[in-house]
């Protein structure tokens, strides 16, 4: 699996209605950190904001932008996106440019009261033959012809103690994990007939409200994350998928 993309987001447990008349000094303070170690010159360079400053989104200047920021009166998010730029994805960057930034909102926002942070992660796999017939073949569903734009979802919900039991999605403190698998010809941003895209997403919802370091508390979602990765790689399904897809450059390779 390659990962092409992470999104960091932060949501308190209000709207944080003060953003709108703080809009424009969260932007200067975002871009005081620009050019500094952390952040080069060109990280961010494009600014829109809409007509109710409700909302703020920063970007690079590239075509596809590669960095993003969105900020709203409902959550922080951080967007590192490697569909059209060649290498790997460093998390050790991602987390240093995520610190940076959200240190810098979090000067002018104060935020407070955290009820969910949540890790994504999109990766791309190619398939030795029809991504949707790839995907549905580990299913009991048997196709009517020529299978096309498949697409699953699901949710995943442990206790942080450790319990039993169903979590309250209102009220309890626990982990929540959704995976997305489709054939990549669905995708809105980046299309691509003949891959499957894999959507890992890891939240952690807090029940007493986070209000501490959010980048500390960042770290261990990443730990959460590297093992919900590592248990995914290691299903039948991925693995089956990544052995053909080998083989089939073995012999395309002889």
């Amino acid at each position: 699996m390659r990962l092409c993309k992470v999104v960091i987001g932060v949501k308190p447990q209000k709207r944080l209605f003060r953003f709108t008349s703080l809009s424009g000094e969260l932007i200067d303070a975002v871009m005081d950190v620009v050019g500094g170690q952390v952040l080069p010159d060109e990280y961010f360079t494009r600014v829109r904001r809409s007509s109710d400053s409700s909302s703020i989104t920063m970007m690079d200047e590239k075509e596809k932008a590669v960095n993003s920021l969105t900020v709203d009166t409902d959550n922080v998010v951080f967007t590192k996106d490697h569909y059209v730029k060649s290498g790997r994805i460093d998390f050790n960057d991602v987390f240093r440019e995520f610190q940076a930034i959200w240190q810098a909102c979090d000067a002018v926002l104060k935020v407070r009261d955290i009820r969910r942070i949540g890790m994504v992660g999109e990766y791309r796999i190619v398939p030795p033959n029809n991504p949707s017939a790839a995907l549905l073949s580990f299913t009991h569903i048997e196709a009517r012809g020529v299978p096309a734009k498949f697409q699953m979802q699901f949710e995943s919900r442990v206790l942080t103690t450790g319990d039993s039991g169903l979590p309250d999605v209102k009220t309890s403190d626990f982990w929540n994990t959704i995976e997305s698998y489709y054939d990549s010809a669905l995708d809105t941003e980046h299309s691509e007939e003949g891959q499957i895209t894999a959507m890992i997403d890891v939240q952690r919802y807090y029940m007493p409200l986070l209000d501490g370091n959010v980048p500390d508390d960042v770290r261990k979602l990443k730990r959460r994350y590297d093992d919900v990765v590592r248990q995914i790689g290691d299903r039948a399904v991925i693995k089956s998928l990544e052995l053909e897809t080998r083989s089939e450059h073995v012999e395309q390779a002889e």
